[in-house]
């Protein structure tokens, strides 16, 4: 006697046969002409949500199909939504450098702007209340300072302050 019960979720909604392997990623919108909206690429096989990162799993016979994260994650498969977590890090973690590049290109424009220097020395050390040493300090000791020895949220520190000083410079 044969057990023809379908044990995946996948397989119940005829996606493949089990089992099934994490083989990439692929992030992908739509725009339908320039100045529309950014839309999602396209939907999940599983469930038919819309989705621009999609993450391409196989079955044993080599078929392929997308799905998107929460997707896996409802499957109870452990080795593909360990897969899927592990490259989600890796795309998330890849959209956050480069939001902080744009940022960070931002901040040196400021840097490279003429009267600046000038502008930072009329504000005083962000810490000039916590004692005598940083009350002789001005703002662009702080940047240089900054500039020098921080890392990324250190220097996106930076970037804040000089907006709220150029905000402030305006009105």
């Amino acid at each position: 006697m044969t057990n023809d019960t379908q044990y995946h979720k996948f397989e119940a909604a005829g996606l493949g046969r089990a089992p099934f392997r994490f083989v990439g990623h692929e992030h992908r919108t739509y725009q339908a002409c320039p100045g529309a909206p950014i839309q999602v690429g396209g939907s999940c096989d599983y469930c038919g949500t819309g989705i621009s990162d999609f993450y391409w799993i196989q079955d044993a016979d080599g078929k392929r199909f997308k799905v998107g994260c929460e997707c896996v994650k409802k499957l109870g498969d452990k080795g593909l939504v360990k897969q899927v977590a592990e490259a989600k890090r890796k795309v998330d973690r890849e959209k956050r450098h480069a939001r902080e590049r744009v940022r960070l290109d931002e901040l040196d424009a400021l840097l490279d702007e003429g009267g600046i220097e000038a502008e930072l020395l009329e504000h005083p050390h962000p810490m000039a209340d916590s004692g005598a040493f940083f009350a002789s300090l001005t703002l662009l000791d702080w940047v240089g300072y900054m500039m020098q020895n921080a890392g990324t949220s250190g220097r996106l520190r930076v970037l804040t302050k000089l907006r709220k000083v150029r905000k402030a410079a305006r009105q």
